[in-house]
């Protein structure tokens, strides 16, 4: 897997541009680069500190809807919920998070537990098996994601799949979603979508 930190393109929405249009919501809590093996592990460590500074209640909870977690080496989310909970002023307004480059190898149901989120970077994965982006059209407001990097992307029909299933994307892989890209999908799973079927039956089964 590569570790390598990637610059997003041209028209990519960053933390700092979904958090600038929330009303008084403080900038992303920020645990990149460290390292962590686990969700636990960053409530233990030190965040990062950026220009602006992290806005805190009487609890010593942070005003956030953005979380980065990008290049340490999680091979799971377990104790997402309660570092979030334990972090967060308002947990629910979770809306932007940054997984990418650490070693995960499935869509964690436990994302889907914050239908808020807007943005999902887990681009630089380890993600193998196409099956895992079904979990995610269960965030009804998810407009920006990211998945390239991970093995799914060598899939035959890669895109036109994940467009399928989530045609209201506005992002994926940091390249804006035409209308063009939409109806490319849906003729595509109208003509391959029994054999996409079938192979993921195939890679269950095996699983």
């Amino acid at each position: 897997m590569s570790t390598t930190p990637r610059s997003p393109r041209k028209g990519a929405i960053t933390a700092e541009a979904s958090i600038d249009n929330e009303n008084d919501v403080g900038p992303p809590i920020d645990f990149s680069f460290k390292m962590l093996c686990s969700m636990d592990d960053a409530t233990e460590d030190e965040m990062r500190q950026g220009s602006r500074k992290h806005k805190y209640d009487e609890e010593g909870k942070i005003n956030s809807n953005a979380l980065r977690m990008n290049n340490n080496a999680l091979t799971t989310l377990d104790g997402l919920p309660g570092a979030i909970t334990r972090l967060f002023i308002n947990p629910e307004a979770l809306a932007w998070v940054d997984l990418s480059f650490n070693d995960l190898t499935t869509v964690d149901p436990v994302l889907l537990g914050y239908g808020n989120i807007k943005v999902l970077y887990l681009h630089g994965n380890s993600i193998e098996n196409i099956v895992e982006v079904d979990k995610l059209p269960a965030l009804p407001v998810l407009k920006n994601l990211t998945l390239h990097g991970n093995p799914i992307d060598q899939e035959p029909g890669y895109k036109h799949y994940i467009l399928s299933l989530m045609p209201h994307l506005a992002s994926l892989d940091f390249t804006s979603v035409s209308k063009a890209d939409r109806a490319t999908a849906k003729t595509w799973i109208h003509m391959y979508g029994k054999t996409m079927k079938s192979k993921k039956k195939k890679k269950k089964k095996a699983a």
